[in-house]
């Protein structure tokens, strides 16, 4: 899935570097009330109320090698 041009611009302004690919810079990853624990921890940590799923975007980011060797 790509970022819509508004949604980019708005990453870049926020000092994002998004990794740029054919296959888009954003998954989605759908977790299941019956994933059980795994459900009911994101719920919590992200202060969700969610019925029967939550869909979570993934967005790629560069990694930024000079900033981990210090």
């Amino acid at each position: 899935m790509k970022l819509y041009n508004k949604q980019l611009n708005k990453l870049e302004k926020n000092n994002w570097d998004l990794v740029q690919n054919k296959q888009g810079n954003v998954h989605t990853v759908k977790i299941f009330k019956e994933d059980g624990k795994v459900f009911n921890e994101i719920c919590e940590i992200l202060k969700l109320s969610a019925y029967s799923s939550i869909e979570l975007a993934v967005i790629a980011t560069k990694e930024d090698i000079e900033n981990e060797n210090n």
